[in-house]
């Protein structure tokens, strides 16, 4: 339920309080979850409420919203007037993050970018429609950026199973052709699995809620691989850095940026 701002009258001579505020852009999912996060931990440090003017998904199911779990946040209906914005690359949030160290980040991570009990529930319908074993079961998380060679992912995974014979992978890819291409470079021993992208020619709110509860599931599945090897440069790979337990291999850098 949205909830609806009251800002407290300031008193004569001071200035109102301004309220911090996060917009999401629709640049994509990620992107948005990042910038959120961010916002968040800055919000926190500050120990204020965030304000959240949320994209939505289809009607009534917004893409913050009805994804996290949310303490301190509003989700207001407007762009609010006189507020902080920390959305983008603010200098005020800017400074704030390169203060932190990457604990920070990660544990943060674990308390702002925890899925919700709802969302949590359509991750395992989704697995059981697409008839995917446990996500624990996968060998491998693979997430195909488009910046990156595919040969550069099959090199990283040998390395990863020399010593083991069989090889069990997920994938997400950033396009359907780095999946296709991938399939076809990969070793036939191995055994590839993927989400599939929603039945064509659902109407529209329908089909755009699927394909994202979709893409969530993925990236949920990669969340619980022993071992996942992504990007630092996408923003998928971001996500999957801050939030996955398990062994992380960045194939084109070591360093964490923000944007």
């Amino acid at each position: 339920m949205t909830s609806w701002l009251k800002v407290p009258r300031a008193k004569k001579g001071e200035p109102a309080p301004r309220p911090l505020f996060f917009q999401a852009t629709n640049t994509s999912y990620t992107t948005d979850f990042l910038g959120y996060f961010y916002a968040k931990m800055f919000a926190s440090k500050a120990n204020k409420e965030l304000h959240v003017y949320d994209t939505p998904i289809s009607p009534g199911y917004g893409l913050i919203q009805n994804t996290f779990e949310h303490e301190e946040v509003n989700f207001v209906d407007s762009i609010l007037p006189s507020s902080i914005s920390l959305s983008g690359q603010q200098n005020r949030l800017l400074e704030f993050l390169v203060s932190l160290k990457s604990n920070d980040f990660h544990q943060g991570a674990q308390e702002f970018l925890r899925w919700n009990p709802s969302m949590l529930n359509t991750f395992q319908e989704t697995i059981r429609l697409n008839d995917l074993e446990s996500p624990a079961s996968f060998h491998v998380g693979l997430h195909l950026a488009r910046n990156i060679p595919i040969s550069l992912y099959i090199s990283a995974i040998k390395q990863g199973i020399s010593k083991q014979g069989e090889c069990s992978i997920f994938v997400m890819a950033d396009s359907p052709d780095l999946l296709s291409e991938f399939r076809r470079r990969a070793d036939k021993s191995w055994s590839i699995v993927d989400i599939p992208p929603p039945v064509s020619g659902r109407p529209g709110t329908r089909g755009a809620l699927q394909t994202y509860t979709n893409f969530l599931t993925g990236l949920y599945v990669l969340q619980q691989a022993p071992k996942v090897i992504s990007a630092l440069s996408s923003p998928v790979g971001k996500f999957l850095f801050l939030t996955n337990r398990s062994t992380f291999n960045s194939l084109d850098t070591n360093t964490f940026t923000f944007f």
